[in-house]
């Protein structure tokens, strides 16, 4: 689900009754370097699990970016999963 999805409205809904919201959003903005998949039934989304995008770097002083030629390659990892809503 991508922040431009149809669905937004109901995905940011969800995020704030499971109290991930927090976790996703800097300031006002949802950050731009997540991925969402939503599980939703009928229009309303009742599952997610967010995944952060960031450069792939070897752990060094200062963290140096791994590259094919002039690409850098990057890796995501789980940042939020909620599945049914906190009540």
């Amino acid at each position: 689900m991508l922040l431009d999805s149809p669905h937004r409205a109901e995905l940011v809904a969800h995020l704030e009754r499971t109290g991930d919201l927090r976790h996703v959003s800097e300031g006002q903005e949802i950050k731009k370097q997540l991925f969402f998949l939503g599980a939703m039934v009928g229009k309303q989304v009742v599952g997610h699990v967010s995944l952060e995008k960031q450069d792939l770097c070897v752990p060094s002083q200062p963290p140096a970016e791994v590259g094919v030629g002039s690409e850098v390659l990057w890796e995501s990892y789980v940042q939020t999963f909620s599945i049914g809503d906190k009540e």
